[in-house]
């Protein structure tokens, strides 16, 4: 595998990896908090829902002038500055006095990744242009991995500092790394593209619909309803958030296979076609397996965890 620029493969990889694994920390850290956010700034649940709605809404709005401005300022200057602000975001929340400059720190964190977001896949594409399946399954990896982290790691640093403020302030630092390394790594002579951009004539084709409503109809949803129901297990908050921090960090470090078996059956087959059926697969496991989420077995399930294993309901 050999990148397009001057930059070596590994370098090029670890940018792809750190870059990645940042992307997702911000919103996965808050359900763990919850209670924590809660007590502290005053804000009920349509507040918290904010933390994770708002940055959502502006990746849906960002992706539609996110391709003018990447051929305006170039990859460079586009991704540092989009890292910039998620580091900007990170760090401000540990100095954030209320709820509503926590919900404007999202915002800020939100734009910075709905911009990057949108334009990394397409660096991908050039400087990997005859590896982009793989590459781009790392890439979906670490995005994966990077919330599960953050699903994890941050209520443990919550009880390291004994600030939730700290705790989620802390993921500034990795941003930082990944800020330096991309520095060094992307190409520091790249013209500006002039003209119209791509965007204007993708929407009047029938195929780029297509695309958004698959995406949407998929993703829509699916994170906060199973945040809610991993809550709703437990009438206890401390439980109830570690028992989402649980879900979600073996969760995302299951879905991180996902990516990588596709490369792995596109490499074997020269196709898509498998991955999507794999996909089928999991799609009709879960409508099974999610029959035995009924509520009113909750408090059973969850009252018998001191139980022998034997002797557990599951």
């Amino acid at each position: 595998m050999r990148a397009l620029h001057g930059a070596s493969q590994g370098a090029w990889l670890a940018v792809v990896v750190l870059i990645g694994l940042n992307l997702r920390p911000f919103l996965t850290g808050i359900g763990p908090l919850v209670a924590s956010i809660r007590s502290s700034t005053g804000l009920d649940y349509r507040g918290i829902a904010w933390l994770t709605l708002l940055p959502m809404l502006l990746m849906g709005v960002a992706a539609f002038f996110a391709p003018s401005l990447l051929r305006v300022l170039g990859a460079r200057v586009t991704i540092l500055g989009t890292l910039v602000l998620l580091g900007l975001g990170s760090a401000l929340r540990g100095v954030a006095p209320g709820g509503g400059t926590l919900i404007a720190t999202a915002a800020l964190c939100g734009l910075g990744v709905a911009l990057i977001q949108s334009a990394f896949p397409g660096l991908i594409k050039r400087e990997f242009r005859d590896h982009v399946a793989p590459v781009t399954g790392l890439y979906s990896a670490t995005l994966m991995g990077g919330g599960a982290l953050g699903a994890q790691l941050t209520p443990l640093v919550s009880d390291w500092s004994g600030s939730w403020r700290q705790a989620l302030a802390w993921w500034s630092v990795p941003v930082a790394l990944a800020l330096v390394l991309a520095w060094r790594v992307l190409p520091r002579h790249e013209a500006p593209v002039t003209g119209a951009a791509p965007s204007a004539a993708l929407l009047r084709r029938p195929r780029t619909w297509l695309l958004m409503i698959c995406f949407g109809l998929v993703n829509g949803g699916w994170f906060a309803m199973t945040l809610v129901v991993a809550l709703d297990h437990l009438p206890d908050h401390e439980r109830a958030g570690a028992l989402s921090a649980l879900m979600q960090g073996g969760g995302f470090l299951l879905a991180a296979l996902s990516p990588w078996l596709v490369a792995v059956l596109y490499d074997a087959t020269g196709s898509f076609g498998a991955g999507w059926t794999m996909h089928l697969a999991f799609v009709t496991l879960v409508f099974g397996l999610t029959a035995r989420l009924a509520p009113s077995r909750y408090a059973v399930v969850m009252a018998a965890t001191n139980k022998p294993a034997a002797a557990r309901p599951r």
